[in-house]
């Protein structure tokens, strides 16, 4: 598996809400890929070699048949580092980049006193 298929793995396993898998776009935005094609062709590597199955001529029917014992593990991690970078994304699209270095300024000097 290459390290591209592993994230549209785990993409794909994190992504899924109440049994309801990705789209096909929801992978290229997750996976910050320029078209769908590219979650084409990795889809198409996990389910030659059996990690994955889809339905033909059906939206969403993208299903994990086959688990890595290191994806539970990622399951069971909290989304830290994604939930941060989420989180700084959002500070500047809504206050700048200057809110940004204030917020995390006063993140440093917090620290600094703990």
């Amino acid at each position: 598996m290459t390290p591209k298929q592993r994230a549209c793995l785990i993409a794909i396993d994190r992504l899924t809400v109440d049994g309801v898998p990705p789209s096909y776009e929801n992978l290229r935005v997750a996976l910050k890929l320029v078209s769908k094609s590219g979650v084409f062709r990795l889809i198409n590597g996990l389910e030659t070699q059996g990690y994955v199955r889809r339905l033909a001529n059906t939206k969403r029917s993208i299903e994990i048949v086959r688990r890595p014992p290191w994806l539970d593990a990622l399951a069971a991690a909290p989304a830290v580092k994604s939930d941060l970078a989420a989180e700084v994304a959002r500070l500047i699209r809504v206050h700048g980049l200057p809110a940004l270095a204030a917020c995390v300024n006063g993140h440093l000097m917090g620290m600094a006193h703990d």
